[in-house]
């Protein structure tokens, strides 16, 4: 495989990265974090591999740099996020044609341990929602009612905020929430 430069003599790691940017319009902090993965990958192949350009990397070294970041007791979230990264780097290669196959393509995600759910002790809540004394205004009636329905009802903030008032049923007392995944709950 040729030497993979643009004509303007851009790398195709920066073609990916002007790609996401412009084309795909990621956030910046995926973008950094994306060129930080690719950055890292890239010097992995050279010093690990003698691969000079990561479009020659093959599913070996993928899985090898992988490896290394596990034994290098990397968190499973952040070598997922690396590992989504090459997914969409080598799938940008393969619509441009820059690559005949996908090294990717038997690459797994590793499986994350679930985080248990933080909670708020009663009696600190109890405090928090009797022994302050919320302004009698409209903005101090809200955070308290925020509040009270956050502990209350144990709806998470995105339920919250996505609330209408057409979701507040006062005559049966519940509240509809739109959860995970666009499915419905109804709330006491």
């Amino acid at each position: 495989m040729e030497n993979q430069m643009n004509p303007a003599g851009q790398t195709v790691c920066s073609d990916f990265l002007q790609h996401i940017r412009y084309e795909k319009r990621l956030s910046h902090h995926t973008l950094t974090a994306y060129a930080n993965d690719l950055e890292q990958f890239t010097l992995f192949l050279a010093t690990e591999c003698n691969v000079d350009q990561p479009e020659r990397a093959d599913f070996r070294h993928i899985r090898s740099w992988i490896v290394s970041l596990v034994e290098a007791d990397m968190d499973k979230s952040s070598v997922n996020r690396k590992i989504a990264t090459l997914r969409s780097f080598y799938a940008f290669l393969m619509r441009r044609k820059v690559i005949d196959l996908d090294p990717m393509a038997k690459i797994q995600a590793l499986k994350a341990s679930k985080r248990l759910p933080q909670y708020v002790e009663e009696k600190p809540m109890e405090m928090l929602l009797n022994d302050i004394e919320f302004p009698d205004t409209f903005e101090g009636v809200r955070d308290k009612l925020v509040l009270e329905l956050l502990y209350g009802t144990g709806i998470r903030l995105s339920e919250l905020t996505g609330l209408k008032t057409a979701d507040v049923n006062l005559y049966d007392k519940t509240i509809m929430v739109l959860g995970k995944r666009n499915k419905h709950r109804i709330i006491p």
